[in-house]
């Protein structure tokens, strides 16, 4: 139907021309050869490739090219984003991956501790922190891997638990050589300690393998001590997302349940909800008190 149209506009064209004795015979084709390649353009398919184009990221072309001086001034251009508060998604979605793939750990370590500090809110914070325990652990620094991982695993959302479970117990295997079971018996004490304390509110009496894990707070000092003095609400919940990364546990606890006073919405409130049960789970090594305190939450909603 369209090739018949363009067509018919072409011949109309060619034919109408005639109407203007004024214009001259030799003029007719080099216009009409312009008119049939213009129709022609307007036929050319678009081909499958062109449709699902994806747009290429330059930085990481340059990351994938190998070229050790490209990718020294690559992760020089990442870190001075970080450093300017030009932090996009892109890091932990795009960049941080394909460090990892060309065996830049040493680099995707130092970005995400840099990432974590500069934007601690939880859509930065818990991405940054898992690409740092992995970078480590594939360095071979299986005891900087594990601090790693339990501030990783402080950070997560509740939905991610299993999944920092797995790192955590990934990270005891590797600093255990000797003893590689470590890592199992870990996982069979958090499912017997959720399994035991459940329904319960208070804190776990159960001596937890993570919480004999040491994380060093010194990085996170600074940032702590600004952040501490911000009034802002997501900056409050940036605040406490440092102080779980560092294991001050239960002054992380303490600011979210300022913030659970205060928060003026909905969207607000389960910020801070979620920033409390992040805490129990933290400060008890497991999440059965976090568990009970969620569901005491939604039972006295039900009773309202």
């Amino acid at each position: 139907m369209v090739v018949n149209g363009l067509h018919k506009i072409y011949f109309f064209i060619l034919l109408h021309w005639r109407d203007y004795s004024w214009y001259s015979s030799i003029m007719k084709l080099p216009i009409a050869l312009v008119v049939w390649v213009f129709c022609l353009g307007l036929l050319t398919p678009v081909t499958h490739a062109q449709q699902n184009a994806i747009p290429v990221d330059p930085i990481e072309t340059a990351i994938g090219t190998g070229n050790p001086a490209k990718i020294a001034r690559t992760v020089q251009d990442i870190q001075s984003r970080i450093d300017t508060g030009s932090i996009s998604y892109d890091l932990w979605r795009i960049w941080l991956p394909a460090l990892m793939n060309t065996n830049h750990f040493s680099e995707v370590a130092d970005l995400s501790l840099s990432a974590s500090l500069a934007r601690p809110g939880i859509e930065a914070i818990e991405p940054c922190m898992e690409f740092r325990a992995k970078a480590l652990l594939a360095m071979g620094k299986a005891n900087e891997a594990l601090s790693a991982a339990k501030s990783y695993y402080n950070v997560c959302q509740l939905k991610n638990t299993g999944n920092a479970l797995t790192l955590v117990s990934t990270c005891l295997s590797a600093t255990h050589p000797d003893n590689p079971s470590q890592g199992q018996e870990f996982r069979y004490q958090q499912v017997m300690a959720s399994a035991s304390a459940y329904g319960t509110t208070q804190p776990s009496a159960e001596v937890s393998i993570l919480k004999s894990i040491m994380i060093d707070p010194a990085p996170y000092e600074t940032q702590i001590n600004a952040y501490s003095r911000r009034l802002e609400f997501a900056e409050g919940i940036a605040y406490g997302n440092l102080l779980l990364a560092a294991d001050r546990t239960s002054e992380a606890e303490s600011a979210f349940r300022k913030l659970f006073k205060s928060a003026d919405s909905q969207a607000r409130l389960t910020q801070a909800i979620d920033g409390i049960a992040r805490s129990l789970r933290a400060e008890d090594g497991n999440v059965a008190r976090a568990n009970a305190w969620l569901l005491s939450l939604q039972h006295a909603t039900a009773m309202r």
